[in-house]
């Protein structure tokens, strides 16, 4: 399940996530991804059979990868589809990927996940049968990490805008 508290603050906002695979035994103590600025804290309490501190939450979100930022977008891979939910919980989109796609990358404007690329709005910009269980953006490249027949890994690196190959090692 996927938690999320959202909370604004007049001067500046701040994010807090956290991502569970099943109820935290009280006291509950998800694994947190937290955004902040300096003059403002995040709860330190959270309970989500009372909902203190718990804006929403998405059963249906499960899964070992962190959710991922972008502007007012969460982008969340699980259970072979990438999902992207506005901050209230609200789905915008969802796409369809082969496997079990690895955790999302995004510069803000594109996001990838697995061998796709998507804008924030769910147009897919390309497709790649590559490899990926784990992805690196490193400025205009995108490279991809995954399995290669056995006891092996392959290391693939694409232009992150067009999905063109440009080096792969086995």
């Amino acid at each position: 399940q996927l938690l999320a508290r959202v909370h604004n603050d007049r001067r500046r906002a701040w994010l807090r996530l956290a991502l569970t695979t099943k109820e935290p035994a009280a006291p509950p103590l998800p694994a947190t991804v937290a955004v902040s600025c300096d003059d403002v804290q995040p709860p330190l309490v959270w309970d989500i059979a009372k909902g203190i501190n718990v804006a929403w939450r998405n059963t249906d979100l499960a899964g070992t990868t962190r959710p991922v930022v972008a502007g007012a977008a969460l982008l969340v891979s699980s259970a072979g589809k990438l999902t992207c939910l506005d901050l209230t919980g609200k789905a915008r989109w969802s796409d369809k990927l082969d496997g079990d796609p690895p955790e999302p990358v995004t510069d803000g404007k594109l996001v990838w996940c697995g061998g796709a690329c998507f804008d924030l709005t769910g147009k897919q910009a390309w497709s790649q049968p590559v490899s990926a269980a784990k992805l690196y953006l490193a400025g205009n490249r995108l490279v991809a990490e995954g399995p290669s027949g056995k006891d092996k890994t392959a290391v693939t690196v694409l232009e992150a805008a067009t999905g063109k190959e440009l080096k792969k090692w086995d």
